[in-house]
């Protein structure tokens, strides 16, 4: 049973990806010299956190076997968590700075011996109670975040 679908937004965010890696190899290949620390460390600047959020950012979450989850990432990584694994989640609804203030509800989950897992709530959760229940989230949670 599906939990949870990201949906279209999954492919805008794999093309940046593929963009980003894109620019971190032109970086290297127009550097004088691909072992200089400056174009490496600009390499890497491009592409570590498209790394990371590729790995982490859930792109269908399905309940797997005794309760726990199988996972698909942004980067097309499965995985099969237990549902013990998952540690407490964190809300977070909006994103503020000084300049603005949008709505942008995700929740991180820490897992034990693993990679955390990032979801945007603005995907597609076809059974929210089925949801929350999965991820160890109460609803009152998520409205207290608001």
């Amino acid at each position: 049973m599906t939990l949870y679908d990201y949906g279209p937004m999954a492919w805008l965010w794999r093309c940046m990806i593929l963009l980003f890696g894109a620019l971190a190899s032109l970086f290297l290949v127009g550097g004088l010299s691909p072992l200089n620390p400056l174009v490496m460390g600009g390499a890497i600047a491009l592409l570590a956190p498209a790394v990371f959020f590729g790995t982490v950012l859930v792109v269908r979450a399905d309940r797997g076997d005794g309760g726990g989850l199988e996972i698909q990432t942004l980067l097309f990584w499965r995985r099969r968590i237990a549902r013990d694994r998952l540690g407490a989640p964190r809300v977070r609804i909006k994103y503020r700075t000084e300049h603005t203030d949008l709505s942008a509800p995700r929740v991180w989950v820490p897992v034990k011996g693993g990679w955390p897992l990032y979801f945007d709530l603005l995907g597609r959760i076809p059974d929210r109670p089925a949801f929350l229940a999965a991820i160890k989230l109460s609803a009152s949670a998520v409205r207290v975040a608001e």
